[in-house]
């Protein structure tokens, strides 16, 4: 039986949990109350599929209503995409944080490269001085040295 594209998406999206995985993360448990517990989390996981179905379907009779396109598989993919670009965001500020707010001395490039997935070159270009100044604004705290300096 093929599988609707919503109810595709939202398998991908919220996927079951693996039960071998499960069973070793959950290791200190009986064999009883991991399979009493692996049951509740599938549960938990069909009805999170359920809702998520239940919104693209709102959203696709949204756009319906509109007179636009909707599809399920694309808008999840934008909405990743998305949250790719803010955690991007969040990495590159955490960084300059680092590199330029922490005293008395920045954490090592090899450190923070090693932290980030990043070679020590990519942390060095993770960031600029807009990122600074935005670490700056949100702490309230003034980095190591004036933004425009040389400051990696």
């Amino acid at each position: 039986m093929r599988k609707d594209i919503y109810d595709a998406v939202a398998a991908l999206v919220h996927p079951l949990p693996d039960p071998e995985d499960f069973a070793a993360a959950n290791s200190h448990l009986s064999e009883s109350d991991q399979s009493d517990v692996f049951a509740e989390v599938c549960e938990g996981v069909v009805r999170a599929r359920e809702q998520y179905v239940a919104e693209l379907r709102e959203e696709a009779e949204q756009a319906a209503e509109r007179d636009e396109e909707f599809d399920p598989l694309l808008a999840e993919l934008s909405r990743c995409r998305a949250q790719m670009l803010e955690l991007e965001r969040r990495i590159s500020l955490l960084l300059a944080y680092g590199r330029e707010f922490v005293r008395p001395q920045p954490y090592q490039l090899k450190e923070l490269a090693s932290a980030a997935g990043l070679s020590i070159s990519g942390v060095r270009i993770a960031y600029d001085a807009d990122e600074i100044r935005d670490v700056e604004q949100i702490i309230g705290e003034k980095p190591r040295r004036p933004v425009g300096e040389e400051y990696r």
